[in-house]
């Protein structure tokens, strides 16, 4: 059930136990993008099937219409549109994948987890959600999206291809000009070219009138229509991560982003490149970028020429069996203060050690929680070490002086006070006073936050 509601009176019901008991609850928060909200549903995904009930929150201004996108299947309980409307003392667990973490946050310290701009770096988008999966014991390939699709009655002529030429107004840097000239040419090969998209990615010039235009469909309808084309052309939207959900074969244009970073996970898409210049980077480690108007429209079509003539589909992978509710592990380790001192003083460094020290306070937990006693004795456990993670966490973002470094340490010192360390996260308040008196640097580095 989508939507704003509080939890009703049933909801200890059966349906939410395993043979072995009760299974635990995680909550799993994706409010950022789209394409990031589509690209967090393999880590739902990957809970459930180790064993977890997982509801999902969408807190966006739009969230109503992107819930429908997740519901109806047999995985997530509940998709929820508002987070005032979840009561965290329900959750054993919460993870926020990439964007913000307004919801998760406000379950116990060492119970949840945050996925930042650095680990999407790293590791790209997708495989950034699901390492805490794998950190309480997904392993093997990412699981399938989780995607509701709406064929009933559906029209979809013969080889027809769906375009999105279009981008979000706030990131026009991403849109790429020269999709009239290709879809024009598409059109001329013997295809249905069908463009997609909302209101604003409307050109001025009106040039999808010439073709089969659906704008502001819902999303479970454009899901459907994805999958059944033949192909599909985009860029770095929304749109293309829902192509790659539902496993279309197509071309992705990128530039101004790292593909490494956001371009989704399918192997039925190609991406074709601008490469940046000298004095050029990508975002989200640059601000500044090459440009999408680079793309030769002459390359880009003999790519589409490819695609169309051999769309390469990929059989689904074979869904593996859910797990009884998650056993855990009682030789799961939390760290000593020596430990914590010793660990490397970065950024990258601190947060490893954080979603370590998580992990193991999870597992730990897991395998304690038939046991009331263990259990307290394993949580007074986890404010120590946890709140000593958030102090030492915050000292190196106040080293840093920087604007969203000293944000950031506020939250580490406010976790830290949720664990216990009232007087020392008190100090370290005093601390960023005094150093906010100094000149913070104004900066662009994203990797700061």
């Amino acid at each position: 059930m989508a939507g704003p509601m509080p939890h009703p009176a049933g909801f200890e019901a059966e349906s939410w136990r395993a043979a072995g008991g009760p299974r635990p609850r995680c909550l799993v928060e994706a409010s950022s993008g789209l394409g990031d909200i589509i690209e967090a549903t393999p880590t739902c995904h990957a809970l459930w099937l180790l064993g977890f009930d997982v509801d999902l929150v969408v807190d966006r201004p739009d969230a109503s219409r992107i819930a429908p996108l997740f519901e109806n299947g047999p995985v997530l309980g509940r998709v929820f549109t508002e987070r005032d409307y979840l009561d965290p003392a329900r959750y054993d667990i919460a993870i926020a994948c990439f964007g913000p973490a307004q919801a998760a946050r406000r379950v116990a310290p060492g119970f949840w987890f945050s996925v930042t701009l650095r680990d999407v770096i790293r590791e790209g988008l997708m495989g950034a959600n699901l390492a805490p999966a794998r950190l309480l014991g997904h392993v093997g390939d990412a699981p399938a999206h989780l995607v509701h699709l709406d064929d009933e009655g559906l029209d979809l002529p013969p080889r027809s291809v769906v375009v999105h030429a279009g981008s979000d107004p706030r990131a026009a840097h991403k849109r790429w000009p020269h999709w009239e000239v290709v879809c024009d040419r598409v059109r001329d090969e013997g295809f249905h070219v069908i463009v997609v998209g909302t209101g604003p990615d409307r050109s001025e010039s009106g040039w999808e009138q010439r073709h089969d235009c659906r704008f502001d469909l819902p999303l479970p309808r454009l899901a459907a229509l994805l999958r059944g084309a033949h192909a599909y052309l985009g860029a770095d939207t929304g749109v293309s991560h829902l192509a790659g959900a539902v496993g279309t074969p197509g071309l992705l244009l990128f530039g101004p982003t790292d593909p490494r970073c956001y371009a989704p996970a399918s192997p039925a898409l190609r991406v074709l490149d601008t490469p940046p210049r000298s004095n050029e980077g990508r975002f989200p480690a640059s601000r500044t970028f090459p440009a999408m108007d680079r793309l030769d429209p002459e390359a880009v079509f003999g790519e589409v020429s490819r695609i169309l003539d051999d769309p390469r589909r990929f059989a689904p992978r074979e869904a593996p069996d859910r797990r009884d509710a998650p056993a855990g592990d009682p030789a799961a380790h939390l760290p000593s203060a020596a430990e914590i001192d010793a660990a490397p003083r970065t950024l990258v460094g601190i947060d490893d050690l954080l979603k370590r020290t998580t992990s193991a306070a999870i597992l730990g937990w897991l395998a304690r929680r038939g046991d009331a006693a263990a259990v307290a004795r394993w949580r007074r456990e986890i404010d120590r070490a946890i709140g000593l993670v958030h102090l030492r966490a915050a000292t190196i973002r106040r080293a840093l002086r920087t604007r969203i470094s000293h944000r950031r340490a506020r939250y580490h010192l406010r976790e830290a006070s949720r664990s216990g360390y009232l007087v020392r996260a008190g100090a370290g308040h005093l601390a960023l006073a005094v150093t906010k008196r100094a000149t913070l640097r104004s900066e662009n580095d994203p990797l700061h936050r």
